[in-house]
């Protein structure tokens, strides 16, 4: 018989809640190069965030990235197309367009960022809101994105001097925003634990960086 430790289980609300607390976790020691992976946390968790408010009741219709072969794949068998023709109009065959549909690629965190500010693009639910986003916020995700997650993640080799003072105002802007989208947006469906779980973390990343 399997036991708790044996497996554990993940969606994409318990993927945001993981990355939440991640970002508490290595805010909590005192030691400057954690902001590496705080950043590359909170980059998840915003992207988690975008995904959660975006994907509806069938994401393969919502957050698949359709400019990609492996999207367009997806729409075709979304709209019941034999899987056998699939292959054949893409000239692959039956194993790969399998493999395309059980994992497509998501559209990207910028077009997500996008389409949660689109009433025509968020799910069809009484009361859903609009993310509306400060100038500083928008920065804030971009230098978030593009000037440390993106330079982390596919670092290049050179010497880099990164001060951390920076990092706290970037912080706080993107927690906003992640805020919004699990509580505010009325697009997102959780359990009260989970609930709870993501308020304890954004409260915890909160009271770090002031502490």
């Amino acid at each position: 018989m399997s036991t708790q430790e044996d497996y554990f289980e993940i969606d994409e609300v318990e993927n945001l809640i993981d990355n939440l607390e991640m970002v508490a976790h290595f805010l909590e020691a005192p030691i400057p190069y954690n902001w590496k992976w705080a950043a590359i946390a909170l980059h998840q968790a915003l992207y988690g965030a975008l995904i959660s408010t975006l994907q509806g009741s069938d994401p393969r219709q919502t957050v698949v990235d359709r400019h990609k072969d492996s999207g367009k794949a997806v729409m075709l068998h979304v709209n019941r197309i034999p899987i056998g023709v699939i292959a054949s109009s893409f000239g692959k065959d039956e194993d790969t367009i399998r493999d395309w549909i059980s994992n497509p690629y998501l559209i990207s965190l910028d077009e997500a960022l996008r389409r949660v500010k689109r009433s025509d693009c968020l799910p069809s639910l009484v009361n859903a809101q609009l993310l509306v986003t400060s100038p500083e916020e928008d920065d804030a995700i971009h230098r978030l994105t593009k000037e440390f997650r993106n330079e982390f993640e596919h670092f290049a080799p050179k010497g880099w001097i990164v001060f951390t003072s920076i990092l706290p105002p970037i912080v706080k802007s993107v927690l906003r925003v992640i805020h919004f989208l699990e509580f505010e947006s009325n697009c997102v469906m959780m359990s009260l634990e989970q609930e709870q779980r993501i308020k304890n973390a954004l409260v915890k990343v909160e009271h770090l960086l002031n502490p």
